[in-house]
């Protein structure tokens, strides 16, 4: 019996066995750390609104994702956090301002949605650099309903695809909303636990008791949300899906 030979390659490695068979493995997860500038606009008939922040987005090699946003909305920035652990399968946002964090245990397909995954390619066509890494400008144009929305990304190969510049512009009846998140500069390591780390003195807080609570402290910033768009339902629901 031949033995069988090893090609390894940089970005990948190729296996190529006995009999011709090559059989090629993805390249894990890159980690890195982020930041990035959020600009939105909203244009409707009784004027135009103007929302932004700053955020850090951590990439972890399991895949989790970890976004640290400085919200500027009640004045001073506050810090919220989104947190994808793809390996406890939650989502949990958290919040300063409130003490509070918000859990939701995700079923696998519904987490694997949201974990950044190895990647050997991507979408779109050569665009040149952004921050010295190589990147492919997506575009898609889609309608649903009367919203029409037209789409640019530019992703980028070695952070897994993730896009060093963003803009969406929607239009509809109601107006025109448009939004552009800008990578101002990228460190590729893992990212410290403390981007994952969850403050054990914070409540755990439905949607609606957080959304409650912000709109005590904050009533001019956050209006009283209606109760059927309070996302209780979905929240209490997820307790099935939580790991053991």
């Amino acid at each position: 019996m031949k033995d069988r030979v090893f090609i390894v390659s940089v970005a990948s490695v190729t296996i190529l066995c006995a009999g011709g068979v090559v059989y090629t493995q993805i390249p894990a997860v890159q980690p890195f750390i982020a930041q990035r500038t959020d600009v939105a606009v909203a244009r409707r008939a009784d004027g135009e609104r103007n929302f932004g922040n700053t955020r850090t987005v951590a990439v972890r090699r399991d895949g989790s994702v970890s976004e640290t946003v400085q919200d500027s909305a009640t004045g001073a920035p506050a810090r919220v956090q989104i947190i994808h652990n793809a390996s406890s399968g939650e989502q949990v946002i958290t919040d300063e301002r409130t003490k509070t964090k918000t859990t939701w245990y995700l079923s696998k397909d519904a987490m694997d949605k949201r974990t950044i995954h190895p990647v050997s390619s991507c979408k779109g066509s050569a665009a040149g650099k952004m921050l010295e890494y190589d990147v492919y400008l997506d575009e898609v144009d889609e309608q649903i309903g009367d919203v029409k929305s037209h789409k640019k990304s530019w992703l980028a190969p070695v952070l897994n695809c993730f896009p060093l510049r963003y803009e969406v512009v929607n239009e509809s009846n109601g107006g025109v909303f448009s939004e552009t998140r800008v990578v101002t500069s990228v460190a590729l390591e893992e990212p410290p636990t403390a981007l994952f780390d969850v403050d054990p003195s914070y409540v755990e807080t439905p949607p609606s008791a957080y959304k409650q609570e912000l709109n005590r402290l904050f009533p001019d910033k956050f209006p009283a949300a209606h109760p059927s768009v309070n996302g209780d339902s979905a929240y209490w629901a997820s307790r099935r899906h939580r790991l053991p």
